[in-house]
């Protein structure tokens, strides 16, 4: 494990942190991934010989990591092999056969084998059992009220929530976090409101999992005027 400080920063990464980072899979010397995540460390939204590793770390800071298969991927599991009925395939108009991918409930499967009215799906990760070599840098490490920005936007900008032209301000004081949701005036509210319960949740519990948070408000009223 290497561990390369960029000098004179004073923020390191705590559970709770916001942070985003870069990061590069690799497995039996060949790339799987490179990508930029903005996430919450020790939340579980990476994995989690990534997440651990991110304790402590700086911004600017890089890691080379070789993660075990327990803090990467996951070991097989044969309770993952499943046998599902051809019927149930052929009620979705899908013809299933050796190789083909599918999606189980957000479940991602690959097909084993088709016989006798039954199909084998190996619904473990594809890098299951395998030893991953990782290289992350931290690129920035957000405030609170930066981190809650960051979640709003993640949420309220998304493509489902575009047509709404929504508009929001962020107030933090001392660990209380205040959301107002602006709507316009020419807002569909009857639509709005199949959306808010859930918005309203999702926000909550992404804010929560940042560190030092005490109490959140939410609102969402029309601007007026």
């Amino acid at each position: 494990m290497q561990n390369t400080k960029k000098a004179g920063s004073p923020k390191k990464v705590e559970k709770g942190s916001y942070v985003e980072i870069e990061y590069e899979l690799y497995a039996e010397n060949e790339e799987i991934t490179k990508q930029n995540a903005k996430i919450i460390a020790g939340n579980n939204e990476i994995i989690a010989g990534i997440d651990e590793a991110l304790e402590g770390m700086e911004e600017g800071n890089e890691k080379k990591l070789l993660l075990k298969p327990e803090k990467a991927f996951g070991l097989r599991s044969n309770e993952l092999i499943r046998i599902i009925p051809i019927k149930n395939f052929h009620e979705q108009k899908i013809n299933p056969f050796p190789g083909l991918i599918i999606d189980a409930n957000g479940l991602k499967g690959k097909v084993i084998s088709v016989s006798g009215g039954r199909v084998k799906v190996d619904f473990n990760h594809p890098l299951a059992n395998k030893e991953i070599e990782a290289k992350i840098k931290v690129k920035k490490i957000f405030s609170n009220k930066e981190a809650v920005e960051e979640i709003c936007k993640e949420i309220l900008s998304n493509e489902i929530l575009k047509e709404f032209k929504l508009n929001w301000n962020v107030k933090l004081n001392n660990g209380n976090v205040k959301v107002e949701i602006e709507l316009p005036p020419t807002i569909d509210i009857e639509k709005w409101n199949s959306f808010w319960k859930e918005i309203k949740k999702i926000i909550e519990e992404r804010i929560r999992a940042l560190k030092g948070i005490e109490k959140i408000e939410i609102s969402a009223e029309i601007k007026k005027g």
